[in-house]
């Protein structure tokens, strides 16, 4: 199995192959560019580092316009922000139940046409012929076109591609992937979804649900995030324009996808809280719940009076999975024997499990390595797909069709879906006749149904059938996940381990009846939870899911031991899947232990020194240079630690440049005001920080002209209400797009007003560790280190400087320094 260290000479071995460029958020020094008598070199956007991933700003910036802002607001004004937080919560969880419903309610269609209305006519037309091939081929047609308008839309929006959940999981831990929750990626996700699972890929669209319930929570309060059309529309509505307030709205979303596809509002809650979100508080958790009880209720309204014609009616069927109701308490006790058998069955998930995720993260290797390069065009994931499609459509077949057991009992349709539960092709007798083909009934239907048929259908499949489908949806499911559509692995999960949970129940049956009662749905249903946390590591989210999705909560400490002694497992060999993808993608994740790595570590170690840096007042041109030739997300604002006496005639008496250090001082007069701007800061001389400004508000002080004249003062420039310094969230301008005239460029920009002077700042030599932690928990983008001494500044730490990936390289860099200095 894949250990850690392996994963991560995965990923340097890729990234040396796949000449992937990642800058770190500030890593270029621009010296030339503070130069005023230099000339900006010619460099265009290409020429910059290209940036995978950027961090997101949770943290709140204190600086002048935000003061401003809340100096103003009054006793109403929170009373309505809070009320609006809930309304927003509500319109969240009701969308992401009604897209929930045209989902399950397009996918039933296409698969019921595609196999009541298609393929059963081909067959009952050939197979008197003795031939099942223009059958096949009828089939194959259907999911190949399927799979094409699926793989089409994940190479319209390839960040649409996968489960979603590892891109959400990012985003909540800080992470800004680009296009993650855009509108683009909700059609791609939504359309990839249906077509998805109407194929017959080995694919379930619960991922997807997280995804698309994560994109209409970013979306919906922003009101011009969800739509292309409301790009350039301005609405007046100024509030939850923070990445922080972003963050708690997909938190929701996500929260609301996971309650409406298993009709689990409190599971869908604690899985926001386990595995997605990194930062929680108490009024996020009652909002959370919330948002889940209207998604879940909404998907179950429409359910009802759409496909049952109960309009207004809450069923017991809430969510897009019904498992069906465990109520016969006499069949499915259990008792302390059998406890000691769910823990087995949660060692044997656990190791399988690890298993299944070693072999996707070689098979995601090998898929990235020649198939999502950079030069390869997205027709070779799109034929990908097809391919994938083809294989899975003739082995699903061939098995049903050759070692398939035909059972004496008539085959059934749910009289809630127009889906059949069991199949009798391939057997004697026409399709209405005596007999059951239990292989047929386990391929040619949904997972959900086939999921419902191992938990609860009384037909005695045979052992081959049992084994050849665990097998048979293994390994699909180990190849398809990572292909180039729109589908996640909860249902394959639960299929598979329901398969072996099932098949151990027949074998109990069978051959030990001194075991007692045995019960096989009980069986499948721990079977699937010790598979699914075996390969998720899940443990209370899953638990309260299945327990809502079965609704019945006797099965609740059986469930519990179970997806613990799996967890455990699992843990022993390698991560779980989705974090296993996170680290594949380069994306730096934090997880909520810092790495024993860090314990020898200071921050010094892992700190760069190279960063751009602003003056608290700078020439318009040293700006644009700075941000032409630097991809850096944010900028130190420093002062040279001249440690000389200072005047009273202050820069402008509504500048605060520093808080914690002596006020700084300058005359207005040109020559000295000149002498302060021009002064080049040498390579080695030290500097005081003041504070970070960001790349997007000097983007924005830019476009709106925010600079003043040299000989009339920094007075003389426009003040920036916080509204209009937040108006173009989240996007901004290109800042080679931004045209400046020649006197234009001879201005000042007064940065002291806009920066954030509240930092936190860690010494050089603390504890890496430490430095994690604030870092996580904080939510922080950049952390300024100062020297321990002087407290001057000597460098900065980001996400990127504190990911296994980099710890990895570091710890190989210092052996190699110390098998060098042994030889000499």
């Amino acid at each position: 199995n894949l250990s850690r260290p392996h994963v991560y000479t995965y990923v340097c071995f890729l990234r040396s192959h796949m000449f992937v460029q990642r800058a770190d958020s500030s890593h270029l020094r621009v010296e030339a560019a503070m130069e005023d008598d230099l000339e900006t070199p010619r460099i265009t956007r290409q020429d910059l580092p290209s940036k995978e991933y950027d961090s997101l700003d949770y943290d709140v910036c204190y600086n002048v316009p935000y003061k401003r802002m809340l100096r103003g607001y009054g006793k109403w004004t929170y009373l309505h922000t809070m009320v609006m937080r809930w309304v927003m919560v509500a319109i969240i969880g009701c969308l992401t139940g009604l897209t929930g419903f045209v989902i399950q309610f397009l996918v039933l269609k296409l698969w019921a046409a595609k196999l009541n209305n298609v393929f059963d006519v081909v067959y009952n037309a050939t197979i008197s012929r003795g031939t099942v091939v223009l059958g096949f081929l009828a089939l194959l047609g259907l999911n190949v076109v399927c799979a094409l308008v699926s793989s089409v839309a994940s190479a319209f929006q390839p960040v649409s591609a996968g489960s979603g959940i590892p891109e959400v999981k990012c985003y909540l831990n800080g992470i800004k992937i680009p296009d993650v929750v855009k509108a683009k990626t909700y059609l791609a996700k939504m359309i990839g979804s249906i077509f998805t699972v109407s194929a017959g890929y080995v694919a379930g669209k619960q991922d997807p649900m997280v995804h698309i319930g994560a994109i209409i929570g970013a979306g919906i309060p922003q009101l011009r995030s969800m739509l292309w059309c409301f790009k350039k529309i301005k609405f007046p509505y100024p509030h939850f324009r923070s990445d922080r307030d972003k963050r708690d709205f997909v938190s929701c979303g996500a929260a609301a996808g996971m309650a409406a596809a298993f009709g689990a509002p409190i599971g869908g809650t604690l899985f926001a809280l386990e595995e997605g979100s990194s930062f929680w508080n108490q009024g996020l958790t009652w909002r959370t719940l919330f948002c889940a009880f209207c998604s879940t209720y909404t998907l179950n309204l429409l359910r009802s009076g759409v496909e049952r014609g109960e309009l207004w009616t809450v069923t017991q069927s809430t969510g897009l999975v019904n498992f069906g109701p465990f109520e016969n308490a006499q069949r499915e006790s259990w008792t302390l024997l059998h406890l000691l058998c769910f823990i087995f069955m949660g060692v044997f998930g656990g190791l399988i499990g690890a298993v299944f995720n070693s072999i996707n993260t070689r098979v995601t290797v090998y898929r990235i390595k020649y198939l999502q390069k950079r030069h390869h065009r997205p027709i070779w994931r799109v034929l990908e797909a097809l391919l994938c499609i083809i294989a899975t459509s003739l082995l699903l077949f061939v098995c049903a069709m050759f070692f398939g057991t035909c059972i004496l009992g008539n085959s059934s349709k749910s009289s809630k879906v127009q889906v059949q539960e069991n199949y009798s092709y391939f057997c004697p007798g026409n399709e209405t006749g005596p007999y059951t083909n239990d292989m047929a009934s386990l391929l040619f239907q949904p997972m959900e149904f086939v999921v419902r048929n191992l938990f609860h259908n009384p037909l005695p499949y045979s052992l081959s059938t049992l084994g050849i489908s665990f097998f048979l949806y293994f390994f699909l499911a180990c190849f398809t996940f990572g292909i180039g559509i729109s589908g996640g692995l909860f249902m394959p999960c639960l299929v598979i381990g329901a398969t072996y949970g099932r098949f151990l129940a027949t074998v109990l049956i069978a051959y030990c009846p001194e075991y007692g009662h045995i019960y096989f749905g009980t069986y499948a249903l721990i079977g699937a939870a010790s598979f699914l946390a075996g390969v998720m590591r899940m443990s209370l989210s899953l638990t309260v899911i299945l327990m809502e999705s079965t609704q019945n909560i006797t099965f609740g400490l059986p469930i519990l031991f179970t997806v613990m002694v799996a967890k455990w497992v699992g843990d022993f060999f390698n991560t779980g899947i989705y974090h296993i993808h996170i680290t594949l993608k380069g994306i730096p994740h934090l997880d909520w232990e810092s790495p024993h790595q860090m314990n020898r570590l200071v921050a010094d170690d892992v700190m760069h020194t190279d960063s751009s840096y602003l003056f608290p007042i700078t020439r318009v041109r040293s700006v644009v240079n700075v941000l032409r030739v630097s991809s850096s997300s944010a900028f130190p604002v420093v002062w040279p630690d001249h440690r000389t006496s200072v005047t009273e005639d202050t820069v402008g008496e509504h500048t605060p440049i520093l808080y914690t250090l002596p006020k700084i001082s300058l005359r207005r007069e040109s020559e000295q005001l000149s002498s302060v701007i021009n002064s080049r800061i040498k390579k080695k001389q030290k500097v005081v920080l003041c504070g970070m400004i960001l790349r997007s508000q000097l983007i924005m002080l830019l476009k709106g002209k925010v600079f003043f004249n040299e000989m009339l003062g920094p007075a003389t420039q426009r003040e920036v209400s916080y509204d209009e310094m937040m108006a173009d969230y989240p996007r901004s301008d290109d800042i080679f797009k931004l045209e400046f005239t020649e006197e234009e460029k001879e201005q000042l920009m007064d940065l002291s007003l806009y920066m954030n002077p509240s930092l936190y700042c860690v010494s050089s030599q603390t504890p890496l560790n430490q430095v994690f932690n604030l870092f996580r928990t904080m939510g922080l983008r950049h952390l300024p280190v100062l020297d321990e001494a002087s407290h001057n500044l000597v460098g900065i730490v980001t996400r990127f400087d504190l990911t296994h990936e980099k710890l990895h390289e570091l710890r190989q860099r210092k052996r190699k320094g110390a098998t060098e200095n042994d030889r000499h």
